[in-house]
Formats: C-alpha cells, structure tokens, sequence
C-alpha cells in the first residue's frame, strides 16, 4: 500500500502512525533507494507522523534538518538551496 500510495508523489504525510523505532527502521531500509523518513515518534497507544520525502526531491535542496517540535506529534523538516527555502 505504501508504494502505491508514495508512487506518484514527492513527499508524504501520514499521522497517527503509533510508530516505535524499530517498526520505523525496518520501514524505512525496505525503500532506502527511493525515499527518506522522517518520524516524529509515538509509540502504540499515543500519534506519532511521519514525512516521507522522495530523495530525487531532496536532491534540489542543499541542506535540510528535521525538528521535533512537539513529542509525538509534531515536525518540520527545513529546506534550503540555492533555489530558495522550504519548511
């Protein structure tokens, strides 16, 4: 389902994913050619999101930094590059 989901797109959103790290690893390795992921972790009773962003998107910006800025249900990931900025 996730491929068919991330298939057409650049990034991702999902919430309430009830992500721990180890599930979130594994996930993650399954499609580490194609994608990053960014969680904000929960664990299986409280939310938890993710982002996942394609890494040929990625690749137009220079840096980025993911912040948590509310445990277990909030982040952003900063974008920069030469051709602007993106949060």
């Amino acid at each position: 389902m996730v491929t068919r989901i991330l298939s057409t797109l650049d990034f991702c959103v999902f919430s309430e994913t009830h992500s721990t790290y180890g599930r979130s690893v594994a996930l993650a390795h399954k499609y580490r050619q194609e994608f990053v992921w960014f969680y904000v972790h929960g664990d299986r009773t409280q939310k938890g999101v993710c982002l996942v962003v394609r890494k040929r998107f990625l690749e137009q910006f220079s840096t980025h930094d993911w912040q948590i800025l509310c445990p277990m249900s909030l982040g952003v990931l900063h974008l920069s590059g030469p051709k602007g900025s993106l949060d």
